[in-house]
């Protein structure tokens, strides 16, 4: 799965959609979020968060991953407008940096439509 969104879109999506003001990632009750790469969209899907926007989709796939996790990961990688999410079978590249899939607690599924709706 590797998809190319803008980078400050994508972090304001993964942000839940109550009580945006006062929002940290380490108070947000959940363990894992959807995402799907799917088309031109990419769609995120956790327990109070669901947001789809316009991406870059170069592959297809769904990542099961913990929101905590993902988050810092994904607010750490290089500064730019885009942000490229390449995932792998070894684990997610972000610009420059890798993080291999046991660090992150996730699970990649290549198809999409065999994907499961929930981890």
């Amino acid at each position: 799965m590797r998809a190319i969104v803008v980078r400050k879109t994508f972090l304001a999506k993964l942000k839940p959609s109550k009580n945006r003001r006062n929002w940290r990632p380490w108070n947000f009750d959940v363990r894992c979020i959807r995402i799907e790469a799917k088309g031109d969209r990419l769609r995120v899907v956790g327990k109070l968060l669901e947001a789809e926007f316009s991406a870059v989709v170069i592959s297809p796939g769904v990542l099961f991953a913990n929101y905590i996790r993902f988050y810092k990961m994904i607010a750490v990688a290089p500064e730019g407008d885009l942000l490229d999410m390449d995932m792998g079978p070894d684990g997610m590249h972000v610009g420059d940096l890798f993080v291999p899939w046991k660090d992150l607690d996730a699970a990649l599924y290549t198809d999409p439509t065999t994907a499961p709706s929930e981890q």
